[in-house]
């Protein structure tokens, strides 16, 4: 009983998204036993290569991935939305992709796990417009040798880290992207196996880089930054990982940013033509930086870790006035990555009398 009546709820909402915004809404489920109908597909590839401009694609959370994605420009502006890294719910399944590779415009993703990589910039061609929201990717990547540029990306509450690879960047934007923005995410951005110098972020071209927790070890050569040329950093946190580059260092601004437990924890960092003011480097215990102080710095990274900060030099000590790290700015970070419609309680009585009505509780959640 409790199987059926979610699937009409979930219908319900279907029904409710497409009638407010006069979208398609698609799905995409690879369950055994899934059901099947107009706009259900057993891919997501299937989905994709089906949508148009504004559809939506709702991936079910499944035990199996869904495998490998192109996301070309005859699909610009759909949103592909799973639900999300550490949902609110009973059940392990995630909606998990292995790469979307991604040569369009105007292309939202949301509360997908990414186990490889989210790979911009797939074939030739200028695209505007990419949102990466509520999502565990493993590393963004953009060093393809095709002639294309991309602008205006935002990665947003994600979990990003490559403990899979060595010595890449967990975000790694060439300088054929432009106008990115990187806020509010928890970026391991290293395997603790790693031997040589390996950087975080590399960035170009304005992007502007705030309220991030970066982690790391406290090792050497384990830098937040491999290349950073022309950007704004603030509102950082760098917990374990030296806030400079090993690369390049040039032409960048660091405001409100903390340090604490690097091997180097120098704000701003030495290199070229940095400027910056108002960063922390006076908390010496790293045990008293966050309200969570079970946080794991290794490759069995625990995405239920709550990064909220405990320390007082971080409490509304951002540009903004709100607080140092993910917490802060206008949209927090949440912990459970959510984004697709789902239903967490759904309650009913266990005797009910013929005739009477029958009496349901349902809880639901999603972005």
């Amino acid at each position: 009983m409790k199987n059926v009546i979610t699937i009409l709820f979930s219908a319900t909402l279907i029904l409710f998204f497409t009638q407010s915004f006069g979208q398609t809404i698609l799905v995409a489920d690879n369950n055994p036993g899934a059901p099947t109908g107009s706009h259900v597909y057993n891919t997501l590839q299937g989905a994709i290569d089906a949508s148009t401009a504004g559809d939506i694609i709702h991936v079910i959370p499944s035990a199996t991935n869904y495998g490998d994605v192109e996301i070309l420009e005859a699909n610009d502006s759909i949103s592909i939305i799973g639900i999300g890294f550490n949902p609110d719910k009973d059940g392990p399944q995630l909606s998990s992709v292995d790469d979307i590779r991604i040569s369009g415009s105007g292309i939202r993703i949301a509360g997908m796990t990414v186990t490889t990589q989210i790979y911009i910039g797939w074939t030739t061609g200028n695209y505007s417009g990419l949102s990466v929201e509520n999502s565990d990717v493993n590393y963004f990547n953009s060093n393809t040798s095709t002639a294309f540029s991309m602008s205006n990306v935002i990665v947003r509450n994600c979990i990003v880290h490559n403990q899979n690879t060595t010595n890449i960047a967990a975000i790694n934007f060439t300088n054929r992207i432009n106008n990115s923005i990187i806020t509010n995410n928890i970026i391991v951005g290293y395997p603790a196996t790693s031997t040589g110098p390996a950087g975080s972020i590399t960035a170009y071209n304005g992007t502007i880089i705030k309220n991030n927790v970066f982690l790391g070890d406290g090792e050497d050569n384990k830098y937040a930054f491999g290349t950073l040329q022309n950007c704004t950093v603030s509102n950082n946190i760098f917990f374990g990982r030296q806030p400079g580059a090993f690369t390049s260092n040039v032409n960048n601004v660091f405001n409100n940013n903390a340090s604490v437990g690097a091997f180097d924890n120098t704000l701003p960092p030495t290199g070229t033509n940095i400027t910056g003011s108002n960063n922390i480097t006076s908390i010496t215990v790293t045990t008293d930086v966050f309200t969570d102080a079970n946080i794991i710095v290794t490759d069995n990274w625990q995405k239920d870790w709550d990064p909220t900060p405990s320390n007082a030099a971080l409490l509304g000590a951002g540009n903004d006035a709100t607080d140092v790290g993910v917490t802060g700015s206008s949209i927090p970070f949440d912990i459970t990555g959510t984004s697709l419609p789902y239903i967490q309680t759904f309650i009913v009585p266990e005797v009910i009398k013929q005739g009477d009505d029958l009496d349901v509780t349902v809880r639901a959640i999603g972005n």
